[in-house]
């Protein structure tokens, strides 16, 4: 019994953080609602959301599909030392699980189930899979990165925004650099460590296997074709998941003298508020986001909420309902097997 205790005071600790972090989670989404919310006539988001377009929302739910397909396609040619071929659609049903947890778990649940699915499916290490989401998240910035530039130094952007095209375009080019060089010039890195290795349990050497691990996945990107692939792939889901908030917008007949560069906008703002760890589902903390980025081009407090409270639905709901049905699918295979 006494042995026990130290384990179960730990849980018991650990359980009570977690709860602490979950009721602050949810008070700092109660107070952005609230924030997002005030002087807003519900009654009015309502009837907002009742003339909505749905043949517009219905193409707004595609391109959110569309914008997983895209993503897992891919993620599938990312993936370099795989033992198992890992098909398009194991690949897909992989994403949407990691997707749905994001969404309803907080910490970036999601991205560590991808690691561990994908190593299992694929019977690839994990520092392997770990890094093919890490090139990911490279090519998400880069094409992100370089859409937002081109559309604000193109489009007249509001003032609070004038300078934000210049500042995106010189980190479009600096980042890719950065990365290009570590593909390039890794293996160097890798052999000095293996130099200065001592025996075959070393950190020296774990560090220098994880870097060869690391490099070998990097290697898409010194084959210049597979890199335009790629590329132009990821090019495809961020114009996808564009045209959602762009398709959105027009449903709802938000003012907006600069509909283009308004959904850019909102597509990088929620992009980087959402991944902060919070409450499950984002709530409060999208709709907040969806103000704050429409709010430079001058859109009214209630559209600007009506369309982040049709926007949350329209982009969470179809990775909830997908990636949750694969998820009970597996747990049910499981119990089965």
């Amino acid at each position: 019994m006494t042995a026990d205790r130290p384990a179960l005071l730990r849980q018991e600790s650990d359980v009570s953080h977690r709860l602490w972090r979950l009721a602050a989670g949810a008070l700092f989404s109660i107070g952005l609602l609230w924030l997002a919310a005030r002087g807003v006539s519900w009654a009015e988001v309502a009837v907002a959301l009742g003339s909505a377009r749905w043949n517009l929302i219905a193409a707004a739910v595609v391109c959110v599909v569309l914008a997983t397909a895209l993503r897992a396609w891919c993620w599938r040619r990312l993936l370099v030392a795989t033992r198992v071929p890992v098909t398009f659609v194991r690949a897909w049903k992989i994403l949407l699980i990691g997707q749905f947890l994001n969404i309803c778990v907080p910490a970036r649940a999601g991205d560590v189930a991808r690691v561990y699915l994908m190593g299992d499916a694929s019977s690839m290490s994990k520092t392997g899979a770990a890094t093919s989401l890490v090139v990911e998240k490279f090519f998400d910035a880069t094409t992100l990165l370089l859409l937002l530039g081109s559309v604000s130094l193109l489009a007249e952007t509001p003032t609070a925004l004038a300078n934000v095209g210049h500042g995106v375009a010189v980190a479009a080019v600096l980042l890719p650099l950065a990365v290009v060089a570590l593909a390039y010039r890794g293996t160097r890195l890798v052999r000095f460590l293996e130099r200065r290795a001592r025996g075959t349990n070393g950190w020296v050497v774990r560090l220098a296997r994880y870097g060869e691990t690391i490099v070998e996945s990097l290697s898409v990107i010194r084959r210049w074709p597979e890199l335009v692939l790629l590329q132009a792939g990821y090019l495809g889901v961020w114009l996808a998941l564009a045209g959602v908030n762009y398709a959105v917008l027009r449903a709802l007949n938000v003012d907006t003298d600069v509909p283009v560069l308004a959904s850019f906008v909102v597509m990088v703002v929620l992009q980087l508020g959402t991944s902060v760890p919070s409450t499950p589902g984002k709530i409060g903390v999208f709709q907040y986001l969806a103000v704050l980025a429409l709010a430079p081009f001058g859109v009214a407090r209630e559209a600007a909420l009506t369309y982040g409270v049709l926007l949350h639905v329209v982009g969470f709901g179809p990775v909830i309902l997908l990636g949750g049905f694969w998820s009970w699918a597996g747990l049910a295979a499981k119990r089965r097997g």
